[in-house]
């Protein structure tokens, strides 16, 4: 009986212990003053679903954006960590740019032991070591050199072209699925205009160059599944586990390639403008083969899924907006004529409509959902409805980037595709931090200039020859893919290409 009585004993004060703790951490917010989220779960948060992968995280957190509208700032749990969702765009300002010293740090945290290569690029390194690595990325993408990769980037668009001729040869039409399609397209950018090879992604071999280079997008820590809720949020029990976004094989992968094309090109007397030897040739910086490898990788990301996401999100939107589809071609065939069809760097520029319609689909489905800050110093936030937050070290601050994107206090008519909302006229009154697919500040994706010129000329591949229709098997509206931590959906998206007369 004694024994009974202390076992009781002992587990009422373990509940007492753990009720105390757990309240304790959950009323962070309220003795903050900031309105929060309810319903918290005991050691999950508000993070139930997404752990359940019946949620995105970018769609939980703008869910909460949405549901808390005239509010500044929104308080939730990621498990026991408190964080601050950021709907006013000046302490978005804030957090990205005037304090940005107190927000240097980005949440998701990769372990040098796992991902030895991804965990040095700008976007995972950490405080003391981001500007190190990207001051070299910094200098490749500068424009100078960008005008030299452009004349590769232009060659893989006359490949992508000429592949969708040969498809459609002696035929009405072609269906394709987007994602795949342009996978192909964003494989072979990475291959030519980054290491200078061959990708053969638009001949039919599943063994090609192209395709084993991007197959660590089919990493299920990067296109959803368990693997990347334990790498992102949950990253001891990733190490337990040892997973990690890019595979030991990939990694070797990675590294003898690199090496390989530089010993194999070595010597070689006509300059070469792709990236990898635009990067090495750096006398500035010395790169030994790990960090070498580290920036093709880094290189990919930019170049591959983001774009991807981009172009098939871009031309399912053309396809179903037939009079922004036939805009946007009637100014490519007329800028292309004045420069006969001889496409230049600078020429992009007057594409001032396609540019329009690639930011507003950016806008729409932009291919990181969110921005997730962790805070290394205090800081206060002032909002415009009188919140006042001191933001504590270890706290971690969300901007939702699908919540400011598709605020109708912005954008009238927030789901409605609108390319005119980017024209010059318009944007001059709207705040410039309501729209951040490339994210803002010292650390703004490195790759939105290279990004934007490889998905200009994608298009022009496109709509200079065949109009776009919307397939009966693309299931609108579309429904977000809950495992994802890119912006997906749980379906195909498919369009059929037609010559044009």
């Amino acid at each position: 009986m004694d024994f009974l009585l202390l076992s009781l004993g002992l587990i009422s004060l373990l509940f007492i212990f753990i009720y105390t703790y757990l309240t304790q951490i959950y009323n962070y917010w309220e003795k903050k003053g900031i309105p929060s989220v309810e319903k918290c779960l005991p050691f999950v948060g508000n993070m139930g679903k997404v752990l359940a992968m019946q949620e995105a995280f970018s769609s939980l957190c703008e869910n909460i954006y949405k549901k808390n509208p005239h509010k500044s700032m929104i308080g939730f749990y990621q498990m026991l960590t408190p964080s601050l969702i950021v709907r006013d765009p000046e302490l978005v300002k804030k957090v990205l740019i005037t304090n940005f010293s107190s927000f240097e740090d980005n949440q998701i945290v990769l372990h040098p032991e796992l991902d030895p290569l991804l965990s040095k690029n700008p976007f995972f390194s950490q405080k003391d070591t981001w500007k190190q690595n990207r001051t070299v990325l910094t200098n490749g993408f500068s424009s100078s050199k960008l005008k030299l990769m452009f004349t590769l980037t232009r060659e893989v668009s006359f490949k992508f072209n000429n592949f969708l001729k040969t498809k459609l040869e002696n035929i009405n039409s072609f269906e394709f699925d987007l994602k795949k399609l342009f996978s192909l397209y964003t494989g072979e950018i990475v291959s030519t205009v980054g290491l200078g090879v061959e990708g053969d992604c638009f001949k039919e071999n599943s063994e090609s160059f192209g395709n084993a280079v991007t197959s660590v997008f089919d990493n299920p820590a990067i296109n959803g599944g368990f693997g990347q809720v334990a790498v992102f949020y949950l990253p001891r029990l990733a190490k337990f586990l040892k997973y990690g976004i890019v595979s030991k094989e990939m990694d070797k992968f990675m590294r003898e390639s690199v090496m390989k094309i530089k010993e194999t090109t070595k010597g070689e007397k006509i300059p070469r403008n792709d990236f990898l030897h635009i990067i090495s040739e750096n006398e500035k910086e010395k790169i030994n083969a790990d960090n070498l490898a580290s920036y093709m990788l880094a290189f990919i990301l930019d170049a591959h899924e983001t774009t991807n996401i981009t172009l098939s999100f871009l031309a399912l939107q053309l396809a179903i907006y037939s009079d922004v589809q036939e805009k946007v071609r009637r100014e490519i065939i007329s800028i292309g004529a004045k420069c006969d069809e001889n496409w230049k760097y600078e020429t992009l520029n007057e594409l001032v409509y396609l540019e329009q319609a690639i930011f507003e689909s950016m806008r729409l489905n932009s291919a990181l959902g969110s921005l997730m800050k962790i805070c290394t110093s205090k800081v206060q936030l002032d909002g415009f409805d009188g919140l006042s937050c001191q933001v504590e070290p270890g706290n971690i601050v969300v901007l939702s980037v699908h919540g400011l994107h598709k605020d109708p206090e912005y954008w009238p008519e927030p789901e409605k595709f609108d390319p005119d909302r980017f024209s010059e006229e318009n944007r001059k009154d709207r705040h410039k931090f309501v729209f951040l697919p490339f994210g803002e500040g010292p650390r703004m994706c490195l790759g939105r200039r290279l990004a934007m010129m490889s998905m200009k000329m994608g298009i022009i591949a496109v709509l200079r020859n065949f109009s776009l229709e919307l397939s009966p098997r693309t299931c609108l509206p579309l429904k977000p893919d809950p495992t994802s931590f890119f912006t997906a959906v749980d379906s195909s998206m498919w369009v059929i290409f037609r010559p044009l007369k």
